[in-house]
């Protein structure tokens, strides 16, 4: 697993910063619901892939962040895993996956996915058909989005569809229901960050701690829209909101 981090750490390393836009904002009424008890597919409407060419955001619009975002090297990477305890094999498993997809997954504004393990759809040309984003009506390489990220490294705990939906959460909302805030002194792998909290917030992005550098600083793996793929950063002036899933609690 060490070595799929470092390939993914350093293809995540020809982008030079990040995001500062917001990720699909969807609030409890606009989720399908899965059948209690069952893992049958939510009835979300996944775009055709196309033979149209792609069209992809230039990596030159990712430019030295304002927000103070900085890029983890691939050496630090490795140290900040190396330096990781796990007090489940929940916590190891949703950190490990989230490490897994850096540099690897395109951005895609209302991309998710349930696929255990890497999804071969991932990269496949498809329209963006979700509103309310610059890129709709585009075709681009499917991937996922902010809170898209955090529902996919979930799934990878292998509980279904059903226990997905209620524990993570589809949209950045439901995942921000289903958590509860943590101090920084208590922060741990497998927590989720937000940029804006809940009442209130009109869009928000979300992304994983995957550790800390020696400095303490928390390492924030996220799928960002500017970069246009999943990366590893410093938290930056945007990721200001810690919490913890439920289910990973003490």
């Amino acid at each position: 697993m060490r070595s799929v981090f470092k390939a993914a750490a350093a293809a995540a390393l020809m982008l030079s910063a990040l995001l500062t836009a917001a990720c699909t904002n969807i609030t409890p009424s606009d989720t399908p619901a899965a059948s209690a008890g069952t893992d049958e597919p939510f009835d979300i409407e996944i775009p055709e892939a196309t033979d149209t060419p792609v069209t992809v955001q230039p990596t030159e619009l990712c430019t030295p962040d304002p927000t103070g975002y900085v890029f983890i090297s691939e050496d630090e990477l490795n140290e900040v895993i190396a330096r990781n305890t796990y007090v489940s094999e929940a916590q190891r498993t949703i950190v490990e996956s989230a490490l897994s997809l850096v540099g690897r997954v395109d951005y895609f504004w209302g991309g998710k996915s349930y696929v255990q393990g890497f999804d071969p759809d991932w990269g496949t040309p498809r329209e963006v058909t979700s509103p309310g984003d610059s890129t709709t009506g585009q075709i681009i390489p499917y991937g996922l989005d902010c809170s898209g990220f955090i529902c996919w490294c979930g799934a990878q705990l292998g509980r279904g569809i059903s226990w997905t939906s209620t524990n993570i959460g589809e949209g950045t909302w439901h995942q921000w229901e289903g958590s509860r805030s943590v101090d920084m002194d208590k922060l741990r792998p497998g927590d989720i960050v937000f940029q804006n909290e809940y009442p209130g917030a009109d869009g928000n992005h979300v992304g994983l701690v995957v550790g800390f550098r020696s400095s303490g600083e928390p390492v924030i793996v996220h799928c960002s829209s500017i970069c246009a793929r999943v990366v590893a950063t410093t938290p930056g002036e945007i990721f200001r909101f810690y919490r913890r899933f439920s289910f990973l609690d003490d």
